[in-house]
């Protein structure tokens, strides 16, 4: 015997696999935080969803390899799915085994032969990497479409003016109110233009709603209306609406 071994300890190979997972996971992380084009805040949601679909491809198989290693211990691996299932005298099984498996190990199963003595360990590493597909902190493009009070945001159609053809109104009231005034005023001269004003919900982001508050365009709308109902203008369609996603900030 050699005494030069005594000493040594034996590797528990299941506790290094189980020991190492944390280490694995802290690594992914810090080589997703490397490759990320821009701080958080500042990705689209595409990048987002990228950089969460990585993580979560990486832990999964992660974990996986490590339940797999914990499992067989020091033995060959070979892994596989069972495709079928016979129950008669005997079991038998038909394995499908992937061509992804450790090269050495695949060519120790060939080797092998038929009737080589094996053990089949069943591992199923979901139960680890359970509630993964809740998290998901990635943030849209879009903004939200109501407010702090989750009333819907609101808009008025005016196509029958020069300039915005949608203006975002400071409440559903206010909408209503001034489409009604508007509709009044040109069903005298034309029907037709009166059905172009109308209330809607905004179609567009929370941000882009506010702004166009801010710079004005509600209390633009109102002078147009005064010109409007003064006959210092005529109403006439302009222009088709068109919808343009406003950039947000």
């Amino acid at each position: 015997m050699n005494t030069e071994n005594k000493d040594v300890e034996q590797v528990n190979i299941p506790t290094v696999a189980a020991q190492n997972v944390g280490a694995s996971i802290k690594q992914l992380v810090l080589q997703e935080l490397k490759a990320q084009p821009n701080v958080w805040q500042k990705m689209t949601e595409v990048q987002q969803l990228e950089s969460i679909g990585r993580v979560d491809r990486g832990i999964r198989q992660t974990v996986t390899a490590a339940i797999n290693t914990m499992a067989s211990g020091s033995m060959t691996r070979v892994s596989g799915y069972v495709e079928q299932i016979n129950i008669k005298d005997k079991i038998k099984l038909t394995v499908i085994v992937n061509k992804s498996n450790n090269s050495e190990a695949l060519a120790e199963l060939y080797e092998s032969g038929n009737e080589c003595d094996c053990q089949i360990v069943l591992v199923d590493s979901d139960q680890y990497v359970g509630g993964m597909d809740l998290i998901d902190l990635s943030e849209s493009d879009q903004g939200e479409l109501v407010d702090n009070e989750d009333n819907l945001l609101w808009c008025v159609v005016v196509p029958i003016r020069q300039g915005k053809s949608v203006v975002p109104a400071p409440s559903h009231q206010l909408a209503e109110a001034f489409a009604r005034r508007c509709r009044d005023v040109l069903i005298n001269h034309d029907s037709d233009l009166a059905a172009c004003v109308y209330a809607m919900p905004y179609q567009q982001n929370k941000a882009g709603h506010a702004r166009m508050l801010k710079q004005g365009h509600w209390e633009q709308l109102q002078e147009w209306y005064k010109k409007l109902e003064a006959g210092d203008i005529e109403a006439e369609v302009v222009g088709l609406i068109e919808y343009v996603a406003e950039e947000v900030i």
